[in-house]
Formats: structure tokens, C-alpha cells, sequence
């Protein structure tokens, strides 16, 4: 068929034209990145509902010049984001690109090829159909645990006589409506009834991976599109249709954590490393809740309550990638995968106020901490890191040398097993 030089402009138009329409429904405009490999391959070519993220979903900006790019949850951002800025040395040749925005986001980032690495605070889906993974008979993703993670629900100081919950007490809370004020509370363990106060509900955003695991592990009835569509009509009937939800942990705890009324018989959650300040200490208007496991047994996210999982809101951080799609960045992803469960990415787990994958006791990591453990410390015993015989888990409290004090150390959990709730 023979085409004209002017109906071969005209073609050209229109696609340059629909190219430029994509970009603009995509929300990233063309001089924000430079897209140098498939990218949104198959985007909206698939049936269902995305993966985690709300409806407007647009691919994370990242930046044209990084070689690594990593988005997702706001709980995990803080690890990633001290790894690859504190620690570039275990990265070499990486230009890494973090960005936070909630679970949901991340897996959608990565799963139509925007993205190298997913963070994600709540489970990654078992298969999938999504953009540059069509195949639905293999798993979608290689799924990575880098730390332990408990959802640690808070309310404002100024409700009293409720230090415990049940997570059905959770759920009524978030979903029934007839349930608000906090006289209507009574605690499982104290039988003590909360003080007249209308309760307030914060919820995270719609995609947050923190918000689908408390909702998960609350058992929050779920519509057909697998949203939690109660939780949403509670929300907005006592929030109000117009209230933004928070975006991030850090959002949330400050939203709770206030004394200038506007978090008054209020309610939340956020991740284990944002229940404290930043430095450590106790949040000054906020009160952590224990949460019930059965009948009036409740648990404090203590660090041996979520090593065993004894803590009803215990989860596992992770990091995914496609399974067996091969970007041009994939060997800096998993670069990126596999410092973060190494010596250096597991400090900063620790340096966030998370918990490592193993406890730092248990020195040859099979989940408890014995007389294996003393004899991996007599093995290195006296070695610094420059000695032939040097573990570096050996040297339990990380001091340089390899001595009593780490036995010592060891003994403090001695017979200690967390075997059954294992990475």
C-alpha cells in the first residue's frame, strides 16, 4: 500500500500526538524522567484492580539520572533511605532514587516496570497479571524480609481507662458506626469503661501497606473490589468527606501525638519505629495500646513479643522485585536486596528503631539463642576485625572485639527461642 509523504506526517502527528496524551494520563511529565527502558509496558491493558494503590494512581517521579529506583511504604522508607545515603560504599556504581508513598504504590511502581524495587509493609500478592508480568501461573514477585515490624495502635492522652484492646474492638471502632464515643469502650482487661468523649478515627491513606495490615489482621470486611469499605463510610462519616487522611507514619504519630486538641479522644496506628520520638523516647501525648490475644492475655509490642509474634500485630517489612523480569537495573536491585539483610542494612534497621531479622544473641541465626551461640563467641573469642577467626556476629554488641561482654550479653536471653516465628 502506497502512503503519501503528507498522510506520513499526518501519522506522525497522531502518534507523537497519543504518546504525549499517555505521558499526560500517566501524571509524569516528559522532562520530570527520562524513561530508557519499558516502563508502563501494558499499563491498564489488564483486568482488576491495581495492586494496593487508590484510584489515581500515577507512576512515582523519580529522577531521570538514578540507576536504582525504589518506592513504597512509608514504614520501610526510612531503612532504605539510611542504607543507600549512609552506606553508598555496599552500593557500588548505584544512583539510588528512594521515594515514599505507601505500600500500594511501590508494588504498582515496580509491577508495570516504572520501578526496580517495591518497599511494601503489608503481604505483596502471590501472583499477578500486571504489566510487564502478564504471567499468572509463576509468582509475581521475589520477596525479600529485611526487618520486624509491629503495628502499634495509639490514642490521644486524653482518653482514660482504656489501655488494652481487642482487635474486634479494633474493627468496631474503625468500621461500626454506632460505636462513637469511648464510654461505649469497655477494657478486656480492667473491665474499666473509657471516659465520655466522642472518638475521633485516623486512618491512613487508601494503598498504605500499614493500613491494610491492621485492617487485615482486624479482619475489616472487604467489598468486591477487596477495599475496605466500611472503614472508609466510618472514616468520612466522623471525619468528614473532606479530611486528608495521613500520607505517611510520621503524619499519623503527629496527628495522635498533640495536646492542641485537635487529635481529642483520637485513635491510630503506625509502624513499631514510629511509635517513639525519633530519638527514642516515649511520645508525650500519646499512649501505646496492648492488644489482646485471647480472652484477657494481652501483649505490648516488646522486642521477644515480636521476635515470637506473641504481639497480635506483628509483620515482616519487605522488598520486592518482579520474578523473572530482568531490567537493565536489576543487578543494582538486588544490590540494594541483599545490603539490606547484611551487617550494614540491619544497623539501620536497628538505627530506626525496628527489629532485626535475628536477634543479635542469636549468633548463628537459627532462632535461639543456646550454647551454639557461646561457642560461635569462643571461636572468635579475643579477634578484632582484622584476625583470621573474626565473626562479626560473634561480637554480639557490636564493641570491635570479640570478649566476655558478648557472652555476657548472651546470657541475658539465654534458652530464648523465637524458632516457630522465623524470616
Amino acid at each position: 500500500m502506497h502512503i503519501s509523504f503528507f498522510s506520513k506526517k499526518a501519522i506522525a502527528s497522531v502518534l507523537i500526538a497519543t504518546v504525549l496524551a499517555v505521558v499526560w494520563t500517566l501524571g509524569v511529565s516528559a522532562t520530570s524522567y527520562v524513561q530508557t527502558w519499558p516502563g508502563p509496558t501494558g499499563y491498564g491493558s489488564t483486568s482488576g484492580p491495581q495492586h494496593g494503590a487508590q484510584a489515581g494512581y500515577t507512576p512515582t517521579a523519580f529522577s531521570g539520572s538514578a540507576n536504582l529506583r525504589v518506592s513504597g511504604s512509608t514504614t520501610v522508607y526510612p531503612i532504605v533511605h539510611e542504607f543507600t545515603t549512609t552506606y553508598a560504599s555496599d552500593l557500588p556504581g548505584v544512583t539510588a532514587d528512594v521515594q515514599q508513598g505507601g505500600s500500594g504504590w511501590g508494588r504498582d511502581d515496580t509491577g508495570i516496570g516504572w520501578g526496580d524495587v517495591a518497599m511494601s509493609s503489608s503481604a505483596f500478592p502471590t501472583s499477578g497479571n500486571q504489566g510487564v508480568q502478564p504471567d499468572t501461573t509463576t509468582p509475581m514477585w521475589d520477596v525479600t524480609k529485611i526487618a520486624r515490624d509491629a503495628i502499634c495502635v495509639i490514642i490521644n492522652s486524653d482518653v482514660t481507662g482504656i489501655t488494652h484492646l481487642t482487635k474486634a474492638q479494633i474493627k468496631s471502632i474503625y468500621e461500626d458506626t454506632s460505636i462513637t464515643s469511648w464510654k461505649q469502650i469497655t477494657d478486656p482487661v480492667t473491665s474499666t469503661i473509657g471516659n465520655d468523649i466522642p472518638i475521633k478515627i485516623f486512618a491512613r491513606e487508601l494503598g498504605s501497606g500499614t493500613r491494610s495490615s491492621i485492617g487485615d489482621q482486624c479482619s475489616f470486611h472487604k467489598d468486591s473490589n477487596q477495599e475496605y469499605d466500611l472503614e472508609i463510610a466510618k472514616v468520612t462519616a466522623v471525619m468528614g468527606a473532606s479530611w486528608n487522611r495521613p500520607t505517611s507514619n510520621e503524619a499519623m504519630q503527629a496527628d495522635i501525638n498533640t495536646n492542641d486538641g485537635s487529635a481529642n479522644g483520637g485513635i491510630g496506628y503506625v509502624g513499631l519505629g514510629f511509635s517513639v520520638n525519633s530519638d527514642g523516647t516515649p511520645l508525650a501525648n500519646a499512649t501505646e495500646i496492648q492488644i489482646v490475644s485471647s480472652g484477657t492475655t494481652a501483649y505490648s509490642p516488646t522486642t521477644l513479643n515480636v521476635y515470637t509474634g506473641l504481639y497480635p500485630l506483628s509483620r515482616f517489612l519487605q522488598v520486592g522485585v518482579l520474578h523473572g523480569y530482568q531490567s537493565p537495573n536489576a543487578a543494582n536491585a538486588q544490590t540494594l536486596v541483599t545490603g539490606l539483610t547484611g551487617e550494614d542494612g540491619q544497623k539501620c534497621v536497628a538505627d530506626q528503631h525496628f527489629l532485626k531479622l535475628f536477634m543479635d544473641q542469636d549468633v548463628n541465626k537459627n532462632g535461639k539463642v543456646n550454647s551454639t551461640d557461646v561457642g560461635a563467641v569462643g571461636s572468635a573469642f579475643n579477634s578484632v576485625p582484622t584476625d583470621g577467626n573474626w565473626n562479626v556476629r560473634a561480637d554480639v554488641n557490636r564493641s570491635g572485639k570479640v570478649n566476655s561482654t558478648d557472652v555476657g550479653s548472651i546470657g541475658l536471653y539465654w534458652n530464648y527461642d523465637y524458632s516457630a516465628n522465623m524470616p
